[in-house]
C-alpha cells in the first residue's frame, strides 16, 4: 500500500477537494483549480493530468471514460470513499508553521472546508489558531533560551516569531470577514 507523502505542498489534495465538490474532467478540473485557486497554486496541466493518475492508482478516485460534446472520450473522475477519508484528514490537519505553507495549504483548506460546511471550516481555523499560538510561545522560550547561542540564531527566531505573529493577527482579522461566514466570537 502506498504511503503518503510527507509534504504539505502537494496538489493531491486541492485535487482530491475540488472532485468532493463536483466529479469531472481533467480539463474541466483545470479550469476550475485556476479560477477558484489561480493566487495559491500553480498547477500545470501536465502535473494535473499525472496527479489525476497517482490519485487513481492508488484508490482515492476513479476514472471512467465518458463521451464528450466535443465528440471525443474524455476520463471522468470521481472520489472513492479511500480518498474522501485520506482528504478529510489533510483537511483536519494544522498546517505547519511555515509563512508560505499558511498561505497555501491554510487558505486552501479553509475554503475547501467552507465549502462542506461552516462548522468544519471554524473547527479547522480554530485548530490553526491554537497550533500557530503553542507555535509561538514555543519559539518565544527558544529565543530566551538561545540568547546564549548567537546573534544569528536568536535573530532568525525572532524573525520566525514575529511572522508568526503577524499571521495571528491576520487570522483574527480574517475571521471577521463578512464573505467567509466564521464564527466572530472571540476564541476562548
Amino acid at each position: 500500500m502506498p504511503t503518503e507523502r510527507s509534504s504539505t505542498l502537494e496538489p493531491e489534495y486541492v485535487v482530491l477537494g475540488l472532485l468532493l465538490q463536483r466529479a469531472g474532467h481533467g480539463y474541466d478540473l483545470h479550469l476550475r483549480l485556476q479560477a477558484e485557486f489561480g493566487s495559491l497554486w500553480r498547477i500545470p496541466q501536465n502535473q494535473l493530468y499525472t496527479t489525476l493518475k497517482r490519485l487513481e492508482t492508488r484508490g482515492d478516485i476513479l476514472g471512467e471514460e465518458r463521451d464528450s460534446s466535443v465528440g471525443r472520450k474524455r476520463r471522468h473522475y470521481k472520489v472513492t470513499r479511500r480518498g474522501r477519508a485520506r482528504f478529510h484528514r489533510w483537511l483536519e490537519r494544522p498546517t505547519p508553521m511555515s509563512v508560505r505553507a499558511l498561505r497555501v495549504v491554510f487558505l486552501t483548506r479553509l475554503f475547501l472546508a467552507l465549502g462542506e460546511d461552516r462548522e468544519t471550516a471554524e473547527r479547522i481555523f480554530e485548530t490553526q489558531r491554537q497550533a500557530l499560538q503553542g507555535g509561538v510561545a514555543r519559539l518565544k522560550q527558544m529565543t530566551a533560551d538561545s540568547a546564549k547561542a548567537g546573534t544569528l540564531a536568536g535573530l532568525s527566531l525572532d524573525l520566525r516569531v514575529r511572522q508568526l505573529e503577524t499571521t495571528l493577527a491576520w487570522m483574527e482579522n480574517a475571521r471577521l470577514e463578512p464573505e467567509l461566514g466564521l464564527s466572530s466570537k472571540t476564541p476562548s
